[in-house]
């Protein structure tokens, strides 16, 4: 092999014989003998000499880093430069010209700033509200004692501070007021056409946004305030009465009475709507922007043509 090769390891019993052999060689060291035999001899060998972790030509052959002091001592036995030779080299570089500052390091400098401000403490408060604690000196303190919001405790708000509007302020959601749309079917025939009842959002009829896991906008409007209006602007359905259904819960098929028109339209509410679960209906928008529900009627509007003389 020739005499400038840089030798690799690992040394290990993996290892071909004549690769040990020429590692062996390399480092003038027996080369006779098994491969255990060669592995142990070059590993015992490479442990008493660290110095050799320094020379590039047996570098590869160390498995690990030498550590600071055993780097010194194999650089020491290369170079030939003890302790006393480094001191002097660090010397001489303290005393060499610094180079010119820049960035902030210029900036401090100019401004005469010596050191970093001293750290700047303050009291932690529960939900992050020291800001708006009272600041009180170490005398205010010991005679006064301030107490500080529990973080277990429901924080008080004011009404006008709070907009039921809407309920995430992440998203954006729609100006107000919008036009909401319920869609009155005949509970016995879905090819009848639904009744179309338009009805503006407003004090008297409220909606909540919010935006589903899904991320799509919706609106919640309560029926005990919704369906009276639907009734005001629908007369035919208020002057023939019936009943008003919704969709159930537990199946499509399946059909919730609210309530009579009769009741819904009077003052006293149906004990339906004074449950939340029938209550809060979910209105989604459509492709012009407008609110829409879906809700059964048991009653019939006759049709023009076939009403009156023939």
């Amino acid at each position: 092999m020739p005499p400038n090769t840089e030798f690799v390891g690992p040394i290990a019993k993996s290892r071909k014989k004549a690769d040990l052999i020429d590692i062996a060689n390399g480092l003038g060291i027996e080369s006779t003998g098994t491969i255990p035999v060669l592995v142990s001899r070059i590993q015992e060998y490479l442990k008493n000499h660290q110095e050799l972790a320094a020379d590039p030509k047996f570098q590869k052959l160390f498995m690990y880093r030498p550590g600071a002091a055993e780097r010194k001592q194999a650089e020491s036995k290369v170079t030939g430069k003890n302790s006393a030779d480094k001191g002097a080299e660090d010397a001489a570089e303290a005393v060499k010209p610094s180079a010119p500052a820049t960035g902030a390091n210029k900036k401090l400098i100019e401004l005469q700033v010596k050191s970093d401000p001293p750290p700047q403490y303050g009291r932690l408060g529960p939900l992050n509200v020291q800001s708006s604690l009272p600041q009180v000196s170490a005398t205010e303190e010991d005679d006064e004692e301030v107490t500080t919001p529990d973080a277990s405790e429901p924080m008080d708000f004011e009404e006008e501070d709070i907009n039921p509007r809407f309920v995430t302020p992440e998203f954006e959601y729609p100006k107000s007021p919008v036009d909401i749309i319920v869609n009155i079917h005949n509970i016995d025939n879905r090819k009848i056409l639904p009744r179309e009842v338009w009805v503006r959002e407003s004090d008297a009829v409220p909606l909540t946004f919010a935006y589903t896991r899904d991320n799509r906008l919706s609106a919640t409007a309560r029926l005990s305030q919704l369906l009276p209006a639907v009734l005001e602007n629908d007369s035919p359905i208020k002057e023939i009465g019936g009943r008003i259904y919704w969709e159930g819960k537990t199946s499509t098929a399946s059909r919730v009475q609210l309530g009579t028109v009769a009741a819904i339209a009077s003052d006293e509410l149906p004990p339906q709507l004074r449950m939340d679960g029938l209550d809060k209906i979910i209105l989604f928008p459509n492709e012009h922007g407008d609110y829409e529900c879906e809700l059964f009627w048991d009653g019939v509007i006759p049709s023009p043509a076939l009403s009156g003389s023939h």
